[in-house]
């Protein structure tokens, strides 16, 4: 994993100067990411490429990046873990190989295959390619958008990117006031190919783009993967104890395929029941090829200490997967509010832009740990929520889906509910009672109305439409953004094998009745890997993930936090109410922060990168 940056220009060829001192301010700018190796290339008058290495396969000068070999040049970012494979397969037909990186199976897969090479690949990346004999620019990016990466134009150039931030020397930052507005609102992110500064875009997820230098000079997307046609691909005739057998497999083979790696792996083990699941089978892996049971493989985690803390405190779940796994050889990281707030503007800084929770912060103190315990690599239990329906929303779409289909299986599920979950039901029930009262907004007048600034969406009608919305639109690509910037931000290569394309497939494909049963979600997985896991994490239903006690440091910091928002007020980030609104917190337990909180982040990220309002 790495980052790339990338000058295409399409009306000028004598500002080669001019474009290779831009090329070294942008790999400046994201150096963080490639710690190991920062480089630059003219390929031509035209194109420039540049790539900031983190050395992951191959160690050796051989896996350099930008790489060149006969006709095609790439620099690019992210991991084919199935490379091997893919390289047995490309020997068969006469290729030879000079490294042991995955970047020339890249090169020598798309010299056979063209961008159907696309579809083998089993893994995250983003790159740009140039064909010489073609004077072809290929870029492309991976199914999910698990890596970044970005683009705008600007005098006859388009410039590319994994960091928004490398494009500060080259555009002002304006504002996306659209972009912003839905922020504020809803807290939605990432929901779109715009993003929060005017001109600059995100390249597409499941997309390829070709240029002709000269002849085809604009972009124009290509998907060879959409996820909203994952629904073609439903499985019906697997009973529930061979869809078990099934999605052990994939996810025992995704991991393996993540193992791969010249330098150490670790895990970030939250105390959930998805990264306990990868812990565990690497834990089983690691054992049944080498007999190793203990102290062998290194998991980090964040805790957050204190009485007043339980809710957030995942340690003793960590403890039991600890106990279970003896060949683990654990490391914490405590984080507090004084760390919050004394990070904060350094946080937004290298996320690029504003989010919408302080759980960032969590996760990104887990990979600063990671980082200087010398580890380069980790696994995580990321993105197997979305596919198995492992939110608390996903209970009320399933209830409500039984009802109206009338499916005597709906006292039952309800009753599961209540059961498992009764905090969140008593919540559900609450607000289906609640009057709806509208309370004043505390957003500034200058972002205009709801309507002018709405993003559409095809609102998802059953169970698989919301699996599918949440994996294409609404929660995975904001996750996905934090993911990135936050492991990047310390060198660490951050591997998720749920979002193995094969796993997520699988489990849209699957009935919902084996995703939820008696109230309890990701039973499918549950039982799956019931034998691997300690009997507090198999019977766990809470989710928590990376949190932060965010409401709890209001609570016991109220005048600062209102002294950043008195602060958003004036710059016109928040309106009038605000302060009043967030005073009547107190009575409610600031159980209604997340709007406030958002002001706040909007407004100093605003500050942090000078951006035009």
């Amino acid at each position: 994993m790495c980052g790339i940056n990338a000058i295409l220009d399409l009306e000028s060829k004598d500002r080669v100067n001019y474009h290779m001192d831009t090329l070294t301010g942008m790999n400046d700018r994201i150096h963080h990411r490639g710690p190991d190796g920062n480089n630059r290339l003219m390929v031509n008058e035209s194109l420039f490429l540049g790539h900031l290495r983190l050395s992951i396969i191959d160690l050796s000068a051989r896996g350099n990046q930008p790489m060149k070999k006969g006709d095609y040049t790439v620099t690019y970012n992210g991991e084919i873990y199935n490379y091997l494979e893919i390289r047995k397969e490309l020997e068969v037909l006469g290729c030879e190989f000079i490294s042991e990186s995955d970047t020339e199976v890249l090169i020598e897969a798309y010299r056979i295959w063209g961008t159907d090479a696309f579809r083998k690949f089993n893994g995250m990346w983003a790159l740009i390619l140039h064909n010489a004999a073609k004077n072809q620019i290929i870029v492309a990016r991976d199914r999910f958008g698990k890596k970044p990466l970005y683009y705008t134009k600007h005098q006859g150039s388009i410039y590319f990117s994994s960091e928004i931030k490398a494009f500060a020397d080259i555009i002002d930052f304006e504002l996306n006031r659209k972009i912003a507005f839905e922020y504020l609102q809803s807290g939605w992110q990432d929901q779109s190919e715009e993003t929060f500064i005017q001109e600059v875009f995100q390249f597409p997820k499941g997309s390829f783009s070709k240029l002709c230098i000269g002849t085809e000079n604009e972009l124009s997307f290509h998907k060879y993967y959409r996820i909203s046609d994952i629904r073609e691909c439903k499985v019906t005739d697997l009973s529930f104890h061979e869809a078990k057998l099934k999605i052990r497999d994939l996810v025992f083979d995704s991991v393996q395929l993540r193992l791969r790696s010249d330098v150490d792996v670790a895990f970030a083990l939250s105390g959930g029941i998805d990264s306990s699941i990868i812990t565990a089978v690497a834990a089983k892996i690691n054992r049944d090829e080498t007999g190793a049971k203990e102290g062998k493989l290194k998991t980090f985690s964040s805790v957050f200490v204190g009485d007043e803390m339980g809710a957030f405190n995942e340690k003793k779940y960590i403890d039991a997967v600890l106990k279970e796994i003896p060949e683990l050889s654990p490391a914490f990281v405590y984080p507090d509010v004084n760390d919050f707030i004394n990070g904060l503007d350094q946080l937004l800084y290298m996320q690029d832009e504003p989010f919408v929770s302080a759980g960032m912060f969590a996760q990104q103190s887990v990979f600063e740990l990671i980082h200087k315990n010398g580890v380069k690599v980790s696994l995580d239990g990321q993105g197997v929520d979305e596919a198995i329906g492992g939110y608390s929303s996903y209970n009320s779409i399933y209830l409500y889906e039984l009802r109206k289909n009338r499916n005597s299986q709906f006292i039952s599920e309800l009753i599961g509910f209540a059961f498992h979950y009764p905090d969140l039901f008593y919540a559900w029930v609450k607000d289906k009672m609640k009057r709806n009262t509208s309370r004043p907004s505390i957003i500034g007048a200058g972002f205009g109305t709801s309507q002018e600034a709405h993003i559409p969406f095809n609102q998802p009608k059953t169970f698989e439409d919301h699996c599918i919305f949440q994996l294409d639109r609404l929660f995975l690509p904001a996750l996905l953004h934090h993911q990135d910037r936050n492991s990047m931000a310390y060198g660490v290569e951050s591997r998720s094998p749920f979002l193995d394309y094969r796993i997520v497939e699988f489990l849209i494909s699957m009935p919902t009745s084996y995703k939820i049963k008696g109230g309890v979600r990701k039973y499918l997985l549950r039982e799956a890997f019931k034998d691997l896991l300690p009997n507090e994490i198999y019977r766990r239903y809470s989710k928590l993930g990376f949190p932060a006690p965010l409401n709890l440091w209001m609570q016991k910091n109220h005048d600062f936090f209102r002294n950043m928002l008195s602060e958003a007020l004036d710059s016109g980030i928040a309106g009038p109410p605000v302060l009043s609104e967030f005073d009547l917190q107190k009575e409610t337990g600031y159980n209604d922060y997340l709007k406030f909180i958002r002001i706040i982040f909007l407004d100093k990220w605003i500050k942090v990168y000078n951006v035009k309002f």
